[in-house]
């Protein structure tokens, strides 16, 4: 686990990775991960907050910890682990 610093202070879930981490995730994603998009029809009935429900409920997409019904426990508990230990890393340099 790569330690952390909070980009929006005292709000240590949204941290960045210690030295070239953020490098390697990206490079991590772009060789792994797509992103399709679609073009919402002009006379949509249906709200998109829905849409993505409904896509999310449908894919369980593992790294959705918000609205996925599959949502994976050890997922969940690494990111409060890194969270907490970019807040008391943070502390440290005060």
């Amino acid at each position: 686990m790569c330690r952390g610093t909070s980009r929006i202070r005292g709000y240590f879930s949204a941290y960045s990775l210690a030295g070239d981490g953020d490098a390697r995730l990206t490079t991590w994603m772009h060789e792994r991960l797509t992103l399709p998009v679609w073009a919402v029809p002009a006379r949509m009935q249906v709200k998109l907050a829905d849409v993505e429900t409904e896509l999310i409920r449908y894919f369980t997409p593992v790294i959705n910890l918000d609205k996925n019904p599959n949502k994976l426990v050890r997922l969940k508990v690494a990111r409060k682990a890194m969270a907490a230990e970019a807040a008391a890393w943070r502390l440290s340099q005060s």
